[in-house]
């Protein structure tokens, strides 16, 4: 019982530290917006200074490449594999469509099956964030979005296939080639920017295994403990983003720190596990929230 009790203490500290940072960020992003901008400096954005060797067109681009990763700082580097964090996104719309609150809002969303995210309002949005981070940002190179057709595009509007078991499953590779063959139609008719993210991973996969018996090696003579101790580390990040993620729209805030409380404390009741409960919870607060109106002046 103390063992839980402490579990739950854990957590309830971990979501405490999510609303906080959450909300302090919305309130120093607030406040950035209501400063004027400053004059430019040797550290603005640099998107006027075409001398630099990486924006000349003259040059190889072995050569440009080489420049910009010199200029770019380790952060700069891991974004752009990684992909930009939903909550630090800023967009130059001249389109009036999107704001950036409603920029977050959205791609935090996006892979929710249920969101309408159009094929034309993805464009609007794509091309203000690139607008912004080519005029406002400190190197002005654009992001890399990625996206997905593990069981068809991950759009909302295209088909959704069945799983890869269930493919495999038909004994039938001409009907798979004809899901895929769709697939790539509704992804786009640029072949070259496909199968970027299946290259890296196999290529590091490849790496892995030519160093696979040294690592075997090492991995038995760790100590006890240590391997699990690694991992649980490199899942605090992942577990901080999902977190922020949960709680960047204020009004579903309780409902993400109920259904993460109730998941993490291992509850059971009727036979049931707390995962089920953790779900129930959510989104039985969600609703008895949904409909609540804001105090204004007139119900203080």
């Amino acid at each position: 019982m103390a063992i839980r009790f402490l579990k739950m203490s854990f957590y309830l500290v971990l979501c405490l530290i999510g609303l906080l940072a959450t909300s302090g960020a919305q309130k120093k992003s607030k406040s950035a917006r209501a400063k004027k901008p400053a004059a430019a400096t040797a550290n603005s954005p640099s998107t006027t200074d075409s001398a630099l060797p990486y924006r000349d067109p003259n040059l190889s681009i072995d050569d440009r490449v080489a420049d910009l990763l010199s200029r770019m700082s380790v952060e700069e580097k891991v974004e752009q594999i990684a992909g930009s964090r939903e909550r630090d996104t800023h967009v130059i719309d001249p389109t009036g469509t999107f704001t950036d609150d409603k920029a977050r809002e959205w791609l935090s969303r996006w892979g929710d099956p249920e969101f309408q995210f159009s094929p034309k309002d993805g464009a609007i949005l794509r091309n203000a964030v690139q607008r912004y981070l080519k005029e406002k940002t400190r190197l002005g190179i654009p992001q890399l979005f990625m996206g997905e057709s593990l069981h068809g595009y991950m759009e909302y509007g295209s088909t959704s296939f069945p799983q890869a078991i269930g493919l495999a499953s038909t004994f039938d590779p001409d009907l798979v080639k004809q899901v895929f063959t769709a697939a790539g139609e509704e992804a786009g008719k640029d072949h070259g920017r496909r199968w970027i993210a299946a290259f890296v991973a196999g290529l590091a996969y490849l790496i892995l295994a030519a160093f696979s018996a040294a690592l075997v090696t090492v991995v038995a003579a760790a100590p006890a403990g240590l391997l699990e101790a690694v991992a649980g580390l490199a899942l605090l990040g992942t577990l901080a983003s999902a977190i922020s993620s949960a709680l960047a729209v204020a009004e579903e805030r309780v409902p993400a720190c109920i259904t993460f409380l109730l998941a993490a404390s291992g509850i059971s009741f009727a036979g049931v596990g707390a995962a089920f409960w953790a779900l129930a919870g959510g989104i039985l607060v969600r609703w008895l929230l949904k409909d609540r109106e804001p105090l204004t002046p007139s119900h203080k």
